[in-house]
């Protein structure tokens, strides 16, 4: 019978990307695994408290584990990553998610993330596994890769594990290559799924006894396994660690806080340690430049002895071609608009409204241009009545004011049921910011806030807000850049669904093109609005 810390580990992802499990037909649904809690640890494990995050903007409710270390620091440590974990997976919205400690030792923890949601025809499964080295007060993500021997092909070893159970059970339906691997008590795990629909998922199992002569000595496991020795000698890398590590969406916001020129040319990467966490890596300029990088994120500069170009991602900023969906602060659920300078790690993904968090101009960006590299680590200081309370979502973009187009700044925030937005001139050569072109103050939390131009073919730029201000009714106003009246403000009925109650950038088949169209609730039609003599005019319904 499998250990019932085994029920822990469910079908995962290669690298966070979710792997679908879907029906090719009906077929009878079996069993659903659920987690079971882990069994009573041998005397060598850490006590387990369990920790839930309350339900709320984020998601449902998310219980997570917090392993109590008997070294108050490195406990410390812990909960605060792990909770930053637990928020990260909560957010992302699954179906069942938890944060579990597969292994809990003084030198190693091992944590499992995962969720489910429902997909055509059935569930598609992600886990996220993270493990952590400890030593003394110092508590350190790691890839698993960075544990072993170079060229140690574990997840090769045990895909062939699992071809031989496939051919003892004609139910079993794939063994996934490349998956996350997990560290349990006896060895290294990952695992096989048994039918298409709901999988029941089994462990295989790779046992510490067959891995232990290519474990790295010196290394995560090292202690843990009793493996002696020193590391074998690597070729300097010339790389340092110039931060912490922590979850890429903070990594981001780290980065653009840099004070511009702080990098003096140094080639400033992204490392992954395993699919959630990561760190700046500086990959030339030296000692003394690592240093002050290191000093300026009020961290230290630590050699990188083993530097894997395949877990390296590059910086970049970019102009967004499409709205981008961001969350900020863990609440708020915004649309900053076609245009916004934002900051990407890696290869620039397809698609628009990627959740990410945003403090500072952070998103998922597409195309990138010299023009760019004026705004890189431009991060202005919000204006008076933002200092107070959660940095505000800030978006750099360009803007109309009237006739004229110009780099302009959008701040907004929520705080004690009401909402600031304001938008002011960019001075870019020194990143601070200039003449105010909008402000105002609204009821409720926001949910919505995005630029739209006036007319087709360009125009002044609207500033389009909307807020909750009860669970059924929402408030938006409009505004163009420059004036000091709105251009149209409505109560919104809420019944079908916030997000679709007001359109931007239409083309209606009566009425031509409308920069704002709204619903009032329910089946109500749209109504779309022209802008006309420099306001906003209902034309009354028309056909979507």
């Amino acid at each position: 019978m499998l250990p019932r810390w085994l029920a822990l580990v469910l079908l995962a992802t290669a690298c966070g990307e979710a792997h679908e499990v879907v029906s090719v037909e009906p077929v009878d649904e079996p069993a659903e695994v659920t987690p079971a809690p882990a069994p009573a640890p041998p005397s060598a494990d850490l006590p387990i408290e369990e920790r839930t995050l309350p339900a709320g903007a984020e998601g449902a409710a998310f219980p997570y584990d917090v392993p109590r270390h008997p070294n108050p620091r490195a406990r410390a440590r812990l909960e605060e990553l792990l909770t930053s974990l637990a928020r990260d997976t909560q957010r992302r919205g699954y179906e069942d998610g938890t944060c579990r400690v597969v292994l809990g030792r003084a030198e190693l923890v091992s944590v499992i993330c995962r969720g489910r949601h429902g997909v055509r025809g059935g569930e598609a499964l992600e886990l996220r596994p993270t493990h952590f080295a400890i030593a003394g007060d110092e508590v350190e993500p790691f890839a698993l890769e960075d544990a072993f021997l170079d060229g140690v092909d574990l997840h090769g070893e045990i895909h062939t594990l699992c071809q031989a159970e496939l051919a003892r059970r004609s139910e079993v339906q794939g063994c996934w290559e490349g998956l996350p691997l997990v560290l349990g008590p006896d060895g290294v795990v990952g695992q096989l799924a048994l039918g298409w629909m709901n999988p029941q998922v089994v462990p295989i199992e790779l046992a510490y006894d067959a891995v232990r002569d290519r474990v790295l000595p010196g290394g995560p496991l090292a202690a843990m396994l009793g493996v002696e020795g020193d590391a074998p000698a690597a070729a300097p890398t010339g790389a340092f660690a110039v931060s912490r590590t922590t979850l890429v969406d903070e990594l981001l916001e780290t980065y653009a806080a840099l004070p511009r020129g702080a990098d003096d040319g140094a080639g400033i990467r992204v490392q992954a340690l395993g699919p959630s966490m990561a760190r700046l890596v500086a990959t030339s300029g030296g000692r003394e430049l690592a240093d002050r990088i290191a000093a300026s994120l009020d961290a230290e500069a630590r050699p990188v002895e083993r530097l894997d170009s395949d877990t390296l991602a590059t910086l970049r900023w970019a102009r967004a071609r499409e709205p981008l969906r961001v969350s900020t602060e863990g609440r708020v659920l915004s649309i900053l608009p076609t245009g916004s300078i934002v900051l990407t790690v890696g290869e620039l993904r397809s698609g628009a409204f990627e959740y990410v968090t945003l403090r500072s101009p952070l998103g998922v960006g597409y195309v990138e241009g010299a023009e760019l590299s004026v705004h890189s680590g431009c991060v202005p200081s919000p204006p008076r009545g933002f200092s107070e309370g959660p940095s505000p979502l800030t978006a750099i973009t360009r803007a109309y004011v009237g006739r004229r187009e110009r780099d302009v700044v959008l701040f907004a925030a929520t705080g004690g049921g009401e909402t600031r937005v304001a938008i002011h001139d960019l001075r870019v050569a020194d990143c601070s910011v200039g003449p105010e072109r909008a402000s105002f103050t609204a009821a409720g939390e926001l949910f919505h806030v995005q630029l739209q131009s006036a007319t087709e073919a360009g125009g002044p730029t609207l500033v389009v807000v909307g807020t909750n201000v009860a669970r059924t009714r929402a408030h938006y106003r409009v505004r163009a850049l420059g004036a000091d009246h709105d251009a149209w403000e409505h109560d919104i009925g809420t019944h079908v669904g916030v997000g679709y109650m007001v359109w931007l950038g239409f083309r209606w088949r009566q009425g031509g093109w409308m920069p704002v169209s709204y619903q009032l609730g329910g089946v109500y039609p749209f109504h779309g609005l022209r802008w006309t003599d420099g306001g906003l005019e209902d034309v009354g319904p028309v056909d979507q």
